[in-house]
């Protein structure tokens, strides 16, 4: 694939779901594991739920401190969650996790759905909320 898969949730963070639905499409053309994309993006969401949490009780950079973020990623994620916090439907990143346990379910052959059309909808779903804000 011409992208990188530790790319694609900063690109849904930029709030750039044109270029996730590209990115998407080229790791399912190029044949990449909806396992492997699965974790990763499982792995970005927890941290965001983690931080998320602890905004409520402290501020966002010590609430941020407590996770292992690169410094290049830092003003990224603090960007999007600040913007996020003003808005009245922000990103529930719990519910995010539920429907990456389904997606992964699909992509198993658990549960029924298309694993690829449904990682598409949540993804472009977390970004064109982030590009709008």
């Amino acid at each position: 694939s011409r992208y990188k898969g530790f790319d694609l949730f900063d690109t849904v963070l930029k709030g750039q779901p044109q270029h996730v639905l590209a990115m998407l499409n080229s790791f399912q053309h190029d044949g990449t594991s909806m396992l492997w994309l699965i974790f990763i993006i499982a792995k970005e969401i927890r941290m965001l739920a983690i931080v998320t949490a602890h905004q409520q009780h402290m501020p966002l950079a010590m609430a941020m401190s407590k996770q292992t973020i690169y410094a290049q990623r830092k003003i990224l994620i603090e960007n999007v969650l600040i913007r996020l916090s003003k808005d009245k439907n922000n990103v529930n990143w719990q519910d995010c996790l539920v429907q990456l346990s389904a997606i992964d379910k699909q992509s198993k052959g658990l549960m029924s759905g298309n694993p690829w059309t449904s990682l598409s909808t949540l993804l472009v779903g977390i970004s064109s909320q982030i590009h709008l804000l």
